[in-house]
């Protein structure tokens, strides 16, 4: 399922930014929760929470350090960008029935909007070792 789900990156590792917006949830957050749980299910791996399976990921050196350090700083980005969005909702100055996971790339800071697309090819990166590790390549 982490496979699945496609990120909002073209083939030059550029943001495309639909009108209704890209689902983060479904783009960012999905692949590396479910990936994670697959590689600690892998490695039995018992702890519960993504952040804490990176960690003991990391500690038994299946993953890099640094690779886990920008898996979670990508996933503190997406939570932190939706719940901005969903708060301006609240308050009314995001206009229109728009879905909570949607993220308006439009409305995001340029720096927003890179470390968006940063994060975003740190999960493409996930994607393709969760294909290696688990031989999926071919399916």
């Amino acid at each position: 399922p982490s496979l699945k789900c496609a990120t909002t990156l073209n083939w030059f590792g550029d943001l495309k930014t639909p009108q209704q917006g890209i689902d983060i949830k479904k783009g960012g957050l999905f692949p590396v929760v479910h990936g994670v749980r697959a590689l600690t299910l892998r490695h039995r791996i018992g702890d519960t929470g993504t952040f804490a399976r990176l960690d003991r990921l990391a500690e038994a050196g299946h993953l890099e350090a640094g690779f886990v350090e920008e898996l979670g700083e990508s996933m503190a980005l997406f939570a932190e960008l939706r719940l901005k969005q969903q708060l301006a909702r609240l308050e009314g100055s995001d206009e229109g029935e728009q879905n909570n996971n949607q993220l308006l790339v439009q409305t995001l800071s340029p720096l927003e909007r890179d470390l968006l697309r940063e994060s975003l090819q740190v999960v493409n990166e996930f994607k393709k070792r969760l294909s290696r590790w688990f031989h999926l390549e071919y399916t």
